[in-house]
C-alpha cells in the first residue's frame, strides 16, 4: 500500500525543484480530464544518447482512471 504521507511530501519536493514543469501539469491537467484523443508526447535526451520518444493518446479509459485517482 501506498503511504500517502510518503507521497505527498515526494511531491511536494519535486514542485519544489521543478516549479514550471509542475506549473505545467497542473494547468493541462485542471479539470482533472483530458480531451479523449489528446495525445501526450514524452522525449527523454541522455547525455550522448539518441533522444527517445514515446507517445499515449488519452482514451476514456484513462480518464475514468484519473477520476479514481482523485478519490
Amino acid at each position: 500500500m501506498i503511504n500517502i504521507l510518503k507521497l505527498r511530501k515526494a511531491k511536494d519536493s519535486f514542485v519544489a525543484l521543478h516549479p514550471k514543469i509542475a506549473s505545467f501539469f497542473k494547468e493541462q491537467f485542471a479539470g482533472g480530464v483530458i480531451e479523449e484523443g489528446t495525445v501526450i508526447e514524452v522525449k527523454i535526451k541522455k547525455p550522448g544518447k539518441n533522444p527517445v520518444i514515446a507517445k499515449l493518446t488519452v482514451s476514456e479509459r484513462d480518464n475514468e482512471i484519473l477520476k479514481e485517482l482523485k478519490s
